[in-house]
This record gives C-alpha cells, structure tokens and sequence, in this order.
C-alpha cells in the first residue's frame, strides 16, 4: 500500500467465521467476548431463563432495563435465553455447536 494511500485494508477481520457461545457468568469470560467480536467472531450469549446474566444487574444504573457494566459486557454479542437443564434447550444448544457458520 502507497504511503499516502488512504483506502482502507480490505482483508477480512482475523476471526471471521468463527462461532463463540458464550455460557460463562461473571466478569473474566463475558469480558473476552466483545473483544473477540471486534476481530469478526459470531459471539451468541447465552443467559438463563428469567433471571437472565447477573451481570445484568451489576454495577450503577444507566436508566434503561439494564446497567451501564451489561452495556459494555454485551457490547458485539447477540443475547439468547436458553434452559439447558431442559432437553429442548441442551438440544438447539448442540444443534449451535454444529450449525456451520453462515
């Protein structure tokens, strides 16, 4: 590339194609999530039934339903609710797992 060249690289972000289902539940593990998104992964949070991820809750309050520490953690992700206690839940969870990235 010219020095003076300001077009932008066009190669694909370096973890483009990769699925991450995110089950983990406090700070260390949801943090790394956003990050590996920004680098092009498919990051999918996956949050309990009702309660949802209690890092929902944690920290002050941004005057929406959830708190400005959610905000940051689920930036880049796509949040589902699934029950893997129950077989339909742990079942479209395996079926994520093998499901080839579109």
């Amino acid at each position: 590339m010219a020095e003076n060249d300001t077009t932008p690289p066009t190669a694909s972000p370096p973890l483009k194609g990769l699925r991450v289902l995110d089950i983990a539940t406090f700070v260390a593990a949801p943090f790394a999530g956003p990050f590996l998104a920004e680098f092009g992964a498919d990051v999918i949070k996956i949050e309990k039934p009702v309660i949802g991820d209690s890092l929902r809750k944690l920290g002050a309050d941004s005057g929406t339903e959830d708190t400005y520490f959610w905000i940051n953690e689920a930036r880049n992700k796509k949040c589902i609710t699934l029950d893997l206690k129950m077989p339909k839940g742990a079942e479209i969870f395996r079926q994520m797992i093998r499901e080839p990235i579109s």
